[in-house]
């Protein structure tokens, strides 16, 4: 069973994070994201290199905050290469 069988507004919330013009290219939208120090914890959806498979647990290199939208913080790594965009947060309600 898939996590969005088990928790159907987590393709909502993953549909409306992807919907969004962020000017950049997204490498992944990341769900129940922990962030400890300056990278985070989560579960990666979407990868755009299609390497990981959805719902895989990831650390993110080193990243900040650079915008948020409707709810979602797009985040940048600290060498410019990677952006990812947090559409829950560890603990969050989905």
């Amino acid at each position: 069973m898939s996590a969005f069988e088990v928790f159907p507004s987590l393709s909502t919330q993953l549909e409306a994070a992807q919907a969004i013009d962020w000017g950049v290219l997204v490498d992944g939208y990341l769900t129940d994201a922990a962030v400890v120090g300056d990278v985070y914890a989560a579960s990666l959806y979407f990868d755009h290199s299609r390497r990981i498979p959805d719902g895989t647990t990831v650390v993110t290199p080193p990243v900040r905050s650079i915008h948020q939208h409707g709810g979602f913080t797009l985040l940048r790594s600290l060498c410019r290469k990677d952006h990812y965009v947090v559409v829950t947060e560890f603990g969050g309600a989905v």
